[in-house]
């Protein structure tokens, strides 16, 4: 009897004693690293904070490795590189009642928008009754999981037009489509607010809701709220969202997920900036909870197996589908997943979404113009760069009239000069540097820099600190201060452009089926940016030219 009970004991301290995450002193130590670089003030030279991002990056890279020995995270949400499956279409069947009061919502829609109403099934999938959520192992789970999506969302009461479908595409993996033409004005998905995923709606376990209630950073920053409260239902076995959360994709091509090798190439792009500005502050908010959890006497499921992986999926989710409901009266006072929403890809027009405020329901109208057969349904998701599209909805649009290139300026003030010029750049009303790809490339701020930049005469700076009309002007590119300034002005953009193209990345010119999602993303924006910088080069170009002619 003896020897029975010894041969069940392990020989020595192996994986199967690891409790939680907080049990590998190694990653520990690991973290209070992370957070010390970042709790630094972020760098404001990109040099400084690329060296710094590689830092991070290396930290992180270990973390990652000690916690998948013994919390694997399949199934989530990296990078993905494979291709789409073959086309399915799925029929939605129900109607939609009239709104009555809508109240506009602004925000950030996913790449796919929500899915809503629809017939009963049959039989739901096994698939779907799987407790496994954000971290199956299926790679190309969601067809599995479609049927058990749609037999949740009708019983939600989440309702769509009969008129519509949701089909599989290739490009952005889900989409809704029309089956017979569709009005102006014909509603085409409503969503209660108590079916929409945000801390208000969802039951969050008790350690959670402590932390929601009191930490400041939760307090001050929604976006993690909700991040968070995705990975506890995600990890309820009795949550209600079930049936939401398994028809979630597995895999988004998100910024969050650089390395190394794809930031190189980013060298001299001003999107650079921003990327690691982003991938900082997700490594510090790691770092931050997971001290946070650990400090805790009591922790919820998900917080025993919060890893880098998980968290990180949990965000790239987020970033891609939150939405500000206007609660209570006041605009975004809570960020939300919309289920079926998340459905609708974007495109420059076609639908409307706003907040019924009697029936308290999230409400897709059709406007502008009406649907034909197998037309896509798609949302607006705002006047935005090609760099925020890649930041915030992890995807850059075919076309985009508003894309816009920020490039940066500032005077010093390391004498009396300079420092007049920042007080007349002060009272500049716009104060963002944009270039764009239009006729006239240049926002009113860079032409006012310029000008200012190339005015040398102290006295000249004092006549637009005290005459308004002149200080408006400046911007104005129809009011030149006068053809020696406008001719060193257009000079001195031409030699920052042409700078500013000279450092571009060295990426490829073209992506081929080999090239991740994410790196031809990342490749497009570079080449969106060389493009307007050549627009704007060839623009001050010929302006020069015509004023050299007069």
């Amino acid at each position: 009897m003896g020897r029975q009970k010894h041969k069940r004991k392990p020989p020595t301290q192996t994986v199967n004693v690891i409790e939680d995450v907080y049990s590998q002193p190694e990653v520990y130590s690991l973290v209070r690293r992370l957070l010390d670089i970042t709790s630094q003030p972020c760098p404001s030279n990109v040099q400084t904070l690329f060296s710094e991002t590689r830092q991070i990056y290396e930290v992180v890279e270990a973390i990652r490795l000690l916690q998948d020995k013994h919390f694997p995270c399949p199934g989530s949400l990296k990078n993905s590189n494979s291709t789409s499956e073959p086309s399915t279409v799925v029929p939605i069947g129900g109607s939609v009642s009239e709104p009555s009061n809508v109240v506009p919502i602004s925000g950030s829609l996913t790449t796919e928008p929500l899915l809503i109403n629809s017939t009963p099934t049959d039989a739901e999938s096994p698939l779907c009754r799987d407790k496994s959520r954000l971290f199956g192992t299926e790679p190309s789970h969601r067809p599995l999981y479609l049927d058990g999506f749609l037999q949740w969302a009708h019983n939600n009461d989440i309702r769509i037009n009969e008129k519509l479908r949701i089909s599989e595409t290739g490009r952005h993996d889900y989409g809704i489509h029309a089956t017979a033409r569709i009005e102006l004005d014909e509603v085409l998905i409503s969503v209660p607010i108590s079916s929409c995923l945000s801390y208000h709606s969802s039951n969050p376990s008790a350690p959670l809701r402590g932390l929601q209630r009191t930490d400041p950073m939760l307090l001050a920053m929604p976006n993690v709220c909700l991040a968070l409260t995705l990975l506890d239902e995600s990890s309820n076995p009795e949550s209600r969202f079930h049936g939401y959360l398994d028809f979630l994709p597995r895999s988004i091509s998100s910024c969050l997920y650089l390395t190394p090798d794809l930031m190189t190439p980013l060298r001299g792009s001003p999107s650079l900036f921003p990327l690691l500005k982003n991938y900082r502050n997700i490594s510090r908010q790691f770092a931050y909870l997971h001290g946070l959890f650990r400090a805790l006497p009591t922790r919820s499921p998900f917080m025993r197996e919060f890893t880098y992986d998980r968290y990180r999926a949990a965000v790239a989710l987020v970033m891609t589908r939150n939405n500000p409901l206007p609660l209570g009266g006041r605009p975004g006072a809570a960020l939300a997943m919309v289920p079926a929403v998340d459905l609708l890809n974007h495109s420059g027009s076609g639908t409307h979404i706003g907040l019924d405020v009697a029936s308290q329901r999230v409400v897709v109208t059709a406007t502008e113009t009406p649907y034909d057969v197998d037309d896509e349904i798609t949302l607006y998701y705002g006047d935005r760069s090609n760099q925020e599209f890649l930041l915030n909805n992890s995807f850059i649009p075919e076309s985009n009239p508003n894309d816009y290139l920020e490039i940066f300026f500032g005077f010093k003030r390391t004498n009396e000069i300079d420092a007049k010029r920042h007080r007349i750049m002060e009272s500049v009303s716009d104060k963002q540097y944009l270039l764009r790809q239009q006729v006239n490339p240049l926002s009113p701020s860079v032409v006012a820099y310029a000008r200012l930049f190339a005015l040398k005469e102290e006295n000249q700076l004092d006549s637009f600190l005290v005459n308004h009309e002149l200080l408006v002007s400046l911007s104005d590119l129809a009011c030149p201060i006068s053809v020696e300034n406008e001719a060193a002005a257009l000079r001195f953009l031409l030699a920052r452009f042409q700078l500013l193209l000279g450092n571009q990345g060295c990426y490829s010119n073209k992506s081929d089926e080999s090239t991740s999602p994410l790196a031809a993303s990342l490749l497009r924006l570079v080449n969106d940016e060389k493009a307007i910088l050549e627009h704007s080069i060839s623009y001050c170009q010929l302006k020069l030219n015509e004023l050299l002619i007069i």
